[in-house]
C-alpha cells in the first residue's frame, strides 16, 4: 500500500511540476502537529518523547502536500530510529527556513551520509524499509531550491536540517 502511495504521490508531482501555477505556501505548525499525533500512534509502543520549537508563524513555500512528504518522511525516520526522544525544530536565517528534525538514536556515520540520500540505500536493514523516503525528502527540497544536511545531534543521535527559502508571495 505504503509503495503504491508513494507511487501515485510521485506521479501526480511530476505532472504539476510540468504545468505553471501559483506559488503556494503553507504553515509547518499544523503539519508538525498532525505528523507527530500520526506517528506518535504508529510508534505507540516506544513511547517516544516529542517536541516541537517552531519560530512564531513560521512558514514554508510550497505544496502543503510536498511539505508533509518530506518532513512526514524525515520524522519518521526519526521516530523508526530514535530510542526515545524526537525534537523538531525551525528558525528564520535570512531568506530561509531552517527545520532540524533530531532523534537520539545510532546517529549517521559521516561517511555514509551522501549514500542515504540516494533511492534504495538503507544503512540499517533490520528494520522494514525501502530505502525511498530520504531520496523523495531530498527530491522535494532540492525541488524548492533547498538543502537538506545530515548532522550529529544534540540528542545524540542523526539531526535532518531542511533549509528551504522563505515563501516571497502573500497568501492570497
Amino acid at each position: 500500500t505504503r509503495m503504491s502511495q508513494v507511487v501515485t504521490y510521485q506521479l501526480q508531482r511530476a505532472v504539476s511540476s510540468q504545468q505553471q501555477g501559483t506559488f503556494r505556501r503553507c504553515q509547518l505548525e499544523p503539519i508538525a502537529q498532525r505528523l507527530f499525533a500520526t506517528l506518535q500512534k504508529v510508534y505507540y509502543d516506544k513511547r517516544m518523547q516529542q517536541s516541537l520549537e517552531l519560530s512564531p508563524n513560521a512558514w514554508v513555500g510550497g505544496d502543503e502536500q510536498d511539505v508533509m512528504e518530506m518532513v512526514g518522511n524525515l520524522l519518521e525516520n526519526a521516530f523508526k530510529y530514535g530510542k526515545s526522544q524526537v525534537h523538531m525544530s525551525s528558525r528564520i536565517d535570512g531568506n530561509h527556513i531552517e527545520i532540524d528534525i533530531e532523534d537520539d538514536g545510532p546517529g549517521v556515520p559521516p561517511s555514509h551520509r551522501d549514500r542515504i540520500i540516494k533511492r534504495g540505500q538503507r544503512l540499517d536493514t533490520s528494520i522494514p524499509g525501502q530505502g525511498i523516503g530520504l531520496a523523495v525528502a531530498t527530491e522535494i527540497v532540492q525541488s524548492y531550491n533547498g538543502q537538506i544536511a545530515i548532522l550529529d545531534s544534540a540528542l545524540g543521535g542523526a539531526c535532518f536540517r531542511l533549509r528551504l527559502p522563505l515563501p516571497q508571495i502573500e497568501e492570497r
